[in-house]
């Protein structure tokens, strides 16, 4: 490994009701970073999907770590890459067991995707480890529906400082067919999928062999086995109802009512728009060749996400292998990360749409 790990839990309640927990990647090579001033020490933020989990970015962050210690910007300046962060939804992996009585108590019906923006600011704020990431150049790496939160993020008062925004294929854009067609989609998919495993064994080897995750890169499949399953609840109960085998750490309910609850939102469209026309670069990574069942709608959304409101990101690319291409294509990931990077800061407030 090219990095070194350490998990920080922030615990605010009753002022937020949950814990939230988040881990801090430094790399193992001395790289030197305290030699640069710190406008060049770039601090990446990551925030996952809906079914993932905070480990989720390892195999991107081992790369970046492994090959991109120094990013050489468009601008001719030399950029350090210092640290990364990756924050865990509050009901998802690791997090799903620290928070379990109070998800029982505290949300017994649907689960909004902006609870995860309301659990990533509160980590935020929280200066976790003593580390002020207030005073950090962050980039800010939302994957799926850990981009979809970041419009909210970027209005948080008192506002947080972001030096630029990756978007990894959010789904996102204003209240309209399109939308519901493909998040109902998605959300009828979790609610059908299968929960339950004997063992995470017998789990590995249907992930291996289906439907998308037959795609994923053998790390990626090693860790969703790990981190996103845990221990069937029903292991505690007494015979013959006792159950041995493994669910999902984040309920196939909760999934599929994040998946409404963006459908449905007021204002998602509205934020998107003044991230877009803000002096934040976002830089888009979209599918443009997306695969059934939601192909259809997700077609008809692009052009919506890709230019909103007469704003548009600052730069936009297409990528390979699918929505999951974080999981299933790593090295392609990382290249369009550092591609993103490197671009020229001096530009990067067009908000024309450009080739990466």
């Amino acid at each position: 490994m090219h990095w070194t790990r350490g998990t920080f839990v922030i615990d605010r309640r009753p002022s937020y009701r949950f814990q939230v927990a988040g881990n801090r990647y430094t790399p193992v090579a001395d790289t030197n970073s305290e030699y640069y001033a710190p406008e060049r020490r770039l601090s990446l933020v990551f925030l996952h999907g809906t079914n993932l989990f905070k480990e989720c970015f390892e195999p991107i962050i081992e790369l970046l770590f492994q090959k991109y210690p120094t990013i050489h910007s468009d601008s001719g300046e030399n950029l350090i890459l210092e640290e990364a962060w990756s924050i865990e939804c509050p009901n998802h992996g690791e997090s799903a067991i620290l928070n379990a009585e109070d998800i029982r108590r505290e949300s017994t019906g649907p689960w909004s995707f902006r609870e995860y923006g309301d659990a990533a600011y509160t980590f935020w704020k929280a200066r976790p480890g003593g580390h002020d990431l207030s005073r950090k150049k962050i980039v800010l790496v939302g994957y799926s529906d850990g981009g979809v939160i970041i419009p909210f993020l970027t209005h948080m008062e008192p506002k947080i400082n972001i030096h630029s925004i990756i978007l990894g294929d959010p789904i996102m854009g204003p209240r309209c067919p399109d939308l519901y067609m493909c998040r109902k989609i998605m959300s009828d998919i979790c609610i059908c999928r299968q929960d339950v495993w004997p063992s995470r064994e017998h789990a590995k080897q249907y992930f291996s062999n289906h439907g998308v995750t037959k795609t994923w890169s053998p790390e990626a499949i090693d860790l969703f086995v790990r981190y996103a399953l845990v221990d069937h609840p029903a292991r505690s109960l007494p015979a013959p109802f006792t159950c041995r085998g493994v669910t999902l750490a984040c309920s196939r309910e909760h999934q599929s009512s994040i998946h409404i609850s963006v459908a449905q939102d007021p204002d998602l469209y509205e934020l998107m728009a003044a991230m877009y026309a803000s002096k934040t670069p976002v830089h888009f990574l979209y599918v443009d060749r997306p695969d059934p069942p939601a192909a259809e709608p997700r077609i008809g959304l692009l052009p919506k996400t890709l230019s909103c409101k007469g704003f548009r990101p600052t730069t936009a690319h297409p990528v390979r292998g699918g929505h999951t291409f974080f999981q299933s294509e790593p090295e392609h990931s990382t290249e369009l990360l550092v591609q993103a990077l490197r671009h020229d800061g001096s530009s990067m407030t067009s908000n024309a749409v450009a080739r990466l």
